[in-house]
């Protein structure tokens, strides 16, 4: 056999199957009065698995996902006659058989009716292996189907040629690291596929040389990222190793480890936090918001100084034209090292070491003048965030209100017209009188922990893309928010405010209780309020973990109901 692999998505890259599922799906949400033409399919249901169609368009019905999913396949095999092959797909699949090379079908479609489509176009004895997303412990966006077919073809990433057309697909092929990902215009235009970070683009399978794309020179490829890495270390490096599975793959950055052996034969082990460049809804807000320059120069001159552990700094990656690439750092993906454990689960104290390396952080730079300290720092009324955040927010809460209202009640629904409102003016609260560094972004996920025993972690802040001058609380506020679960931080949110409040109180004597009150209230109705709203309205084909928004805007409108009363 040969030495490249080459997987396939099924719908919209081998067939095309739209107006088909259009019929299945209008038969099985008509009895929930849901109305399904093209326009809805494409936007809720097109690349999607049956469970997170479930989870989504029939949110509050009582359905069992294995009766929809058999029913879905009945009328899809009822009207498989009427599907359509892409031109020369046959043929190009004949071809590399012929040549010998494997082929791999990977698809979020259920097995029956991938295997009924696999024989009606007559290609199910040309294919070597079937992954199907729902059977994986995740489906696309994520890259479990790919690494599946990866795992049982038993071959290097970079020796794998992956065939999509949607969002989801792209990024699971992505996030493998494969040789090279083609994507197919059945969807998407070249110029569109080009900003999902696809390179090379085909309409159909006419006249494709087979060599040409195995040769193919993918500038972003990992060749490239090792020359950038030899210029910082000035070729001082023996050998780069880079891990193909990402840690981390998405619309804002990829996360690579890679290990750089020395010529003494000194390893290093190392993650790369590699900018994406590529224009989508997530990536054009993380380049208003400034995120890769901010975390570039936390890094840069400021990390030397927090008193709390963080990954070691070891430089900024640069590409030909000097422009930064990403940002490399010690790695902590270690026996002895946990990313975002549960806190809802483990002992409270892991809680309040938290809290108490967050107050630490937070004195360490308490009224100081950090704007002349560190000039590139920026307060939350700061023109980064005034007026483009009140306008984000202007333009979109009707849209979120559509989208959201039957999840918010209609004192939550006040509360957020009335933030919506006064949003500059909480900027401007923010913005003056007791100031310090924040992180911006305090989370589990955004922790990792170092075991020192049984019930014992030191935590590790990673993540500052996020970093500003404002009130420490508001670190504090959406750690709780993002950490606990609703139930929990109903009865913790007094315990860890108070216990904030009092570490701060032994140094800051001047600092009131009642100013630390309406500290609260602001920093709830600021940056989380904010993140509701930014993600509440992103295109669902857009976000990674597509169930956050829904999880995420409960949280935030239940702690503003609770510290509103």
């Amino acid at each position: 056999m040969k030495n490249i692999i080459f997987l396939f998505d099924l719908d919209g890259t081998l067939v095309l199957t739209d107006s088909i599922y259009v019929n299945v799906w209008n038969k099985l949400l008509k009895k929930f009065n849901i109305f399904v033409d093209l326009l809805f399919y494409k936007k809720n249901i097109q690349g999607k698995s049956d469970k997170y169609v479930l989870n989504h368009i029939l949110l509050n019905q009582k359905i069992n996902i294995q009766e929809l999913s058999n029913l879905k396949d009945q009328y899809f095999i009822e009207s498989i006659d009427k599907i359509e092959i892409i031109q020369s797909a046959v043929e190009f699949l004949n071809q590399l058989k012929k040549l010998n090379y494997q082929i791999g079908i990977v698809t979020n479609c259920n097995r029956k009716s991938a295997e009924a489509i696999l024989k009606k176009i007559k290609i199910d004895l040309l294919i070597d292996y079937l992954v199907i997303g729902d059977e994986c412990e995740k489906s696309k966006p994520y890259p479990d189907p790919y690494l599946n077919a990866i795992q049982y073809f038993n071959i290097q990433h970079n020796k794998v040629i992956i065939f999509e057309d949607s969002k989801s697909g792209i990024l699971s092929a992505n996030s493998v690291q494969p040789l090279l990902v083609i994507g197919l215009t059945t969807i998407f235009n070249k110029n569109e596929l080009k900003n999902l970070n696809v390179e090379y683009s085909i309409d159909n399978y006419n006249n494709i040389d087979i060599d040409h794309i195995i040769h193919y020179n993918n500038r972003n490829s990992f060749e490239n990222i090792k020359k950038y890495i030899q210029h910082y270390f000035n070729y001082t490096l023996k050998e780069i190793e880079i891990n193909h599975k990402k840690l981390k793959g998405g619309y804002i950055c990829d996360v690579l480890q890679i290990k750089l052996i020395k010529n003494n034969n000194e390893i290093i082990n190392t993650i790369l936090k590699l900018e994406n460049k590529k224009e989508n809804n997530l990536s054009i807000m993380a380049n208003k918001l400034g995120l890769y320059e901010r975390e570039y120069y936390f890094y840069e001159s400021i990390s030397h100084y927090v008193p709390i552990k963080i990954p070691q700094f070891i430089g900024l990656i640069k590409d030909e034209q000097l422009n930064t690439i990403g940002l490399l750092l010690e790695n902590l993906n270690l026996p002895d090292f946990y990313l975002n454990l549960n806190l809802n689960d483990e002992n409270i104290d892991i809680s309040l070491k938290i809290i108490n390396d967050m107050s630490k952080l937070h004195l360490k730079f308490w009224n100081k003048d950090l704007n002349h300290i560190f000039p590139f720092l920026k307060k939350n009324n700061d023109s980064l965030f005034q007026p483009t955040w009140f306008e984000f927010i202007s333009k979109n809460w009707n849209l979120f209100i559509e989208k959201w209202s039957f999840l918010l009640n209609k004192k939550q629904i006040d509360i957020g017209n009335s933030i919506k409102n006064r949003f500059q003016d909480i900027q401007n609260d923010l913005s003056h009188d007791h100031l310090t560094l924040i992180h911006g972004d305090i989370k589990s996920p955004n922790l990792f922990y170092k075991k020192i025993n049984t019930h014992q972690y030191e935590p590790y802040f990673i993540d500052w893309q996020y970093i500003c001058i404002g009130k420490g609380v508001q670190d504090l506020v959406f750690f709780i928010i993002e950490s606990f679960d609703v139930n929990k931080f109903i009865y913790l949110k007094d315990l860890f405010l108070n216990y904030y409040y009092a570490k701060i109180k032994e140094e800051i004597k001047d600092y009131d209780y009642l100013t630390f009150k309406k500290d609260i209230i602001n920093s709830a109705s600021y940056y989380p309020f904010f993140v509701a709203v930014w993600f509440g309205t992103t295109p669902e084909e857009d976000l990674i973990d597509k169930n956050f928004p829904f999880f995420f805007i409960q949280k935030v409108f239940t702690f503003l109901e609770i510290i509103y009363d």
